[in-house]
């Protein structure tokens, strides 16, 4: 996971809907201190239900955050999978 990825988009994502972090924090129900916390990526791990709640509040589909913050993950260690090489999911791979 790339929280500095993730942050950037929050970032942009909040200039373009001119979203306060304020705004933010009551559109969602997250403290003010977890968006500052996303928005300069202060976050080891993040739920699925945050990201889910972080993209309502930014109008986008959850699958755009998700994509950022699991494909960033793939690059950096790189496990990039191709339709021809998809990950394996018998557990004789693990």
């Amino acid at each position: 996971m790339s929280a500095l990825d993730l942050a950037s988009y929050v970032q942009h994502r909040m200039k373009v809907l001119n979203l306060t972090v304020k705004e933010a924090a009551a559109c969602s129900g997250f403290s003010r201190q977890t968006w500052h916390k996303l928005m300069v990526a202060d976050i080891k791990e993040a739920k699925l239900s945050t990201l889910v709640a972080v993209a309502a509040t930014l109008r986008v589909h959850p699958a755009e955050l998700l994509d950022i913050y699991f494909q960033s993950s793939e690059r950096a260690c790189g496990t990039v999978w191709t339709e021809s090489h998809p990950p394996s999911l018998s557990p004789l791979a693990w």
